[in-house]
């Protein structure tokens, strides 16, 4: 995320890149996979509404990120 581009344009291009790879995303049956999705569209729905500023919005997108415990499977 700390890449994320300061730039509306770029924003439009991230959120449809997001939209793009996440729209079917419920069809895994994961809840908490479903919340992180929730969670990110309605960050950028607040920056989209004015909200948030593109400072604030970068912090709450990295902080939703970072709020992901990791999980590892062993084979």
């Amino acid at each position: 995320m700390g890449s994320y581009p300061r730039n509306v344009k770029l924003f439009a291009a991230f959120e449809k890149g997001f939209l793009d790879l996440t729209w079917d995303a419920h069809l895994l049956r994961d809840e908490e996979l479903d919340t992180l999705v929730a969670d990110l569209e309605h960050a950028m729905i607040e920056y989209k509404a004015g909200l948030l500023d593109e400072e604030a919005l970068r912090v709450r997108l990295a902080d939703i990120i970072h709020s992901v415990p990791a999980k590892v499977t062993l084979a």
